[in-house]
């Protein structure tokens, strides 16, 4: 599936920083801005259809860090995949929060629970005539625990609840997948 993972990126804040991550009035102790951009021939896509299928991405986004654990994100980008002189763009901004915690246990394994909301445009791919093609919007909110081994760093288990307000196509039925696009990219 061609999409922004919301699980990643959920599990990816709360992997990076144990603690809790609300909206928060107050000056934040530590920000990084950054801004993204990468090309580069997707391989996945690429055998799917059997020709060049480039992406380019173009993020930009801030992370605020508290000293008390709390962490507030916003994002928004455009993704462009392009072959056969056709493209499809995906849009997304939003904001993230939530709190996680980290428990480094005996055997080895790291359990990280989370609780974690993204708000906003999560994706919206439109093809060349600026038609939408699938649009991903509102609030999901994940609740988690993601078990990892610290000497592999394999997942061991994976366990999460979504609950959604908008549409969520994307969540409830995986998305743009290789041969939508492939079979645009064809037409």
């Amino acid at each position: 599936m061609i999409k922004q993972s919301f699980l990643a990126g959920a599990l990816g804040v709360a992997l990076a920083v144990s603690g809790a991550v609300t909206a928060h009035a107050g000056k934040a102790d530590e920000v990084i801005r950054y801004h993204d951009v990468v090309e580069f021939v997707e391989p996945g896509l690429t055998e799917a259809c059997g020709y060049d299928v480039t992406v380019s991405v173009d993020a930009k986004g801030t992370v605020r860090f508290f000293d008390d654990g709390r962490v507030m994100a916003n994002e928004h980008g455009t993704q462009v995949l392009s072959a056969n002189g056709r493209t499809l763009t995906n849009t997304w901004a939003g904001l993230f929060k939530g709190q996680s915690s980290e428990t480094f246990n005996d055997d080895g394994t790291l359990t990280v629970a989370f609780d974690n909301s993204n708000f906003g445009k999560h994706e919206k791919w439109v093809g060349d005539d600026g038609g939408v093609l699938i649009m991903d919007r509102g609030r999901a909110h994940f609740v988690g625990t993601v078990v990892i081994d610290l000497e592999t760093g394999e997942e061991i288990s994976f366990e999460v609840a979504i609950d959604t307000s908008g549409p969520h196509p994307i969540l409830d039925q995986g998305g743009l997948e290789p041969a939508d696009a492939c079979d645009y990219f064809d037409a």
